[in-house]
């Protein structure tokens, strides 16, 4: 992919960040008039649209072209590919855990996409920009199929289909680990499947999934579950053959430094969670954490009046 994006900060660009924060509050403000059965409908209706779409895209202009190996964009190469198939279910039948990640990180995928847009980046290479009905189609599609996630995680939260709960953070780098660790699994072995030579076929040397210097580390790695993008790996990689864990987070092979895959980012991950979870659930859960910091405060005083008393009991015996 050419990471270099000849429309990034045009009109179209804070056309659509605008556009996702006006549908955003104002489907808010038109569930809350109109109540939860009709946010409900709404949820329902966008995670099944996006569902389906996911696999039609494959009849919309330029896809057929790109038959077998365009078929992989109808399964799960990336995390929001993954969320779009996951989500209906999720919301559903998911569990309050399975729902958390829909929220913080259906939330947090959509949003940064459309800062930088990847899904239009790959389109660079068609000629006439907008114009191009190809170019169009595709960009609208991936900017609508990212915005879902962003509405659905705030009306499913704030239309009270979901309830957070701050104290379930701890989990959310394990259900995205598992949810990456499926996108991995789906690197692996789809490719190799369908005998598609866009794919790796092995795991090291120069057509292996996890060898950064071969043309199908890209494709295959767009979660950066098998290590950094081209970009950040020339500066991250120094760093990480200092600090990272070996054996657990890197590994070497023949002198050159692998990452392991999906375990090397869940630190990360876990960090982002400790400081980027609080701030999200803040609005829905400030009450909870006020409640909780509050019989923290107690105990804790209550701790030191015990050990004033423990003291002061030795001094009267001594």
């Amino acid at each position: 992919m050419d990471w270099r994006y000849e429309h990034m900060y045009d009109f179209y660009y804070f056309f659509f960040i605008a556009l996702l924060g006006a549908v955003t509050v104002g489907l808010y403000f038109l569930c809350k008039k109109k109540g939860p059965r009709f946010a409900h409908a709404t949820i329902e209706i966008l995670l099944w649209t996006n569902f389906a779409l996911h696999f039609l895209k494959q009849f919309l202009p330029g896809y057929p072209n790109l038959w077998p190996e365009g078929w992989v964009d109808s399964t799960i190469p990336n995390l929001c590919a993954a969320l779009v198939l996951l989500a209906p279910f999720i919301y559903n039948w998911g569990t309050p855990t399975m729902k958390d990640y829909m929220y913080y990180i259906g939330f947090i995928s959509g949003f940064a996409v459309h800062f930088f847009p990847t899904g239009v980046m790959r389109l660079n290479h068609l000629e006439g920009g907008w114009a191009n009905p190809v170019y169009l189609v595709e960009a609208l599609r991936f900017y609508f199929c990212h915005s879902v996630l962003v509405i659905t995680a705030v009306l499913m939260v704030t239309s009270k289909r979901h309830t957070l709960d701050y104290r379930r953070l701890k989990w959310l780098p394990v259900a995205f680990g598992a949810v990456l660790g499926l996108v991995a699994l789906h690197a692996i072995f789809y490719g190799p499947l369908l005998k598609l030579k866009s794919f790796p076929h092995d795991w090291l040397g120069a057509d292996g999934v996890l060898y950064r210097a071969n043309q199908h580390y890209g494709p295959a790695n767009q979660s950066m579950a098998f290590g950094p993008q081209p970009g950040v790996m020339e500066w991250l990689d120094p760093i990480a053959s200092k600090i990272f864990i070996p054996y657990l987070m890197i590994f070497y092979v023949d002198g050159t430094m692998y990452y392991t895959p999906v375990i090397w980012i869940l630190p990360w991950i876990a960090l982002g969670t400790l400081i980027a979870g609080p701030i999200m659930a803040y609005p829905f859960e400030h009450r909870h954490m006020k409640l909780d910091f509050e019989a923290w405060k107690q105990k804790r005083a209550m701790k030191k009046k015990a050990r004033h008393f423990a003291s002061s009991g030795n001094d009267t015996l001594d």
